[in-house]
């Protein structure tokens, strides 16, 4: 008897080889089955396949039927029903390298949810329903690298649950309904994403990490930024735009920071000494504020190796690609700047782009203009022609590619009189 089901085993094992279900195209080490209605996760493919596309199928549970394919390295479930990923399903897929999960109906990641995926690297959870995390969960995904958890219902990160993945690079919870950040710790991430959540502080030690490098935190309801929220020693990129900020963040880790973004917060005032800790910068970007009516003169004194500045605004009401989901959507932004204060770039030797555009401003003189300037744009700003204007108008026609957009009285600057 035991012969007997020995030499049918054997068989059937033989034929797994060659079978491939009529929903489904096959080849020797892929199989792809989307877009059909499964119900469950075929049987009897060839074992060693390596690729596995069950993504758009009816699939609502595992149950184990992925244990034989210890050969897979990638997987698609993506745009299914599966409503939990129980335990240990994936505990025989230790080569597997990509998972792609976005868009089910999964509700919670619990203890044994990743069991046996040690060589995992992407992780794609987008599109779920996620309220919570067990801070075991993620336990044993030692070589992830990129996980994305946006657009699901998070509403609270707390603590230790991303520390077992000392290897993730980039972190992806944007979408989500978080307001609260609990001490998170992000032992080795180096790009996180938090955008378009409900977070409105950031605490001491909201965020801690020895490798962030670039923050997003952007089209939120952040209005006060404890100094020391930010612990990361290598974080050089904060995005806190549309938000509602009235002063610019005082971090403790300013004086590392490249690029800050503060687009479309509520800053009324550019302090002179607002800046003055961001001794790094070279990417600031001040656009679309609605409130914003001053900036102060030397309040950039400090930041000797800025190379490029916004202060445009934009016309949302004509740009379908501007787009936010809490922060400022449906402001017509009001132009209130008032002119910069001549010589307040004399200082930035490396600036070398300006955007103007569409400022309510009605001259512009050479001191206003940093003396190493390569781009300035000026497009939508509605200059008057007057012979204050002729230094622009030589720059515009000995150097075209220098000046963008410039006009006065509604005509290009090599048109007017």
């Amino acid at each position: 008897m035991n012969v007997y089901v020995l030499l049918v085993s054997f068989v059937l094992i033989q034929q797994s080889h060659t079978m491939c279900p009529r929903e489904c195209s096959c080849n020797e080490m892929t199989v792809a089955c989307s877009d059909q209605k499964l119900k469950h996760v075929p049987h009897f493919l060839n074992p060693r396949i390596l690729s596995l596309d069950l993504s758009e199928t009816g699939i609502g549970r595992l149950d184990h039927g992925l244990d034989f394919y210890t050969h897979l390295v990638h997987l698609n479930i993506s745009f299914s029903k599966l409503q939990s990923l129980g335990e240990n399903q994936f505990a025989n897929l230790q080569v597997l390298r990509d998972l792609q999960l976005e868009f089910n109906q999964i509700e919670e990641l619990t203890i044994g949810s990743f069991t046996g995926l040690s060589n995992l690297e992407t992780l794609n959870l987008k599109g779920n329903s996620i309220r919570s995390i067990h801070e075991q969960a993620f336990a044993g995904l030692e070589s992830l690298r990129l996980l994305d958890m946006s657009e699901n219902e998070l509403k609270l990160i707390s603590g230790q649950v991303f520390l077992p993945l000392n290897s993730l690079d980039t972190l992806t919870l944007s979408k989500n309904q978080i307001q609260r950040l609990e001490a998170v710790t992000f032992p080795r991430c180096r790009v996180v994403n938090l955008s378009q959540n409900q977070i409105s502080r950031l605490e001491a030690n909201a965020i801690v990490s020895s490798k962030i490098q670039e923050l997003d935190i952007s089209d939120n309801f952040l209005s006060l930024m404890e100094p020391s929220s930010l612990s990361s020693c290598e974080i050089e990129k904060v995005d806190v735009s549309y938000n509602k900020l009235v002063n610019v963040p005082n971090l403790e880790v300013a004086p590392q920071i490249t690029d800050l973004l503060l687009s479309g917060n509520m800053i009324r005032i550019i302090e002179s000494n607002s800046l003055e800790t961001y001794e790094s910068l070279k990417n600031l970007h001040l656009n679309n504020m609605p409130v914003l009516e001053s900036i102060k003169p030397y309040s950039m004194d400090s930041n000797l190796n800025l190379t490029y500045l916004t202060l445009a605004n934009r016309n949302i009401k004509r740009d379908p690609d501007f787009e936010c989901k809490n922060s400022n959507k449906n402001i017509d932004y009001s132009k209130k700047l008032s002119p910069i204060p001549e010589g307040i770039f004399m200082k930035l030797e490396k600036l070398r782009v300006l955007d103007l555009s569409r400022l309510s401003w009605r001259h512009l003189h050479p001191g206003q203009i940093p003396p190493q300037i390569q781009s300035l744009r000026l497009g939508g700003t509605e200059l008057v022609c007057s012979c204050s204007l002729s230094w622009l108008a030589r720059i515009d026609q000995t150097k075209p590619v220098l000046v963008e957009g410039a006009t006065c009285d509604g005509v290009s600057l090599l048109q007017a009189p």
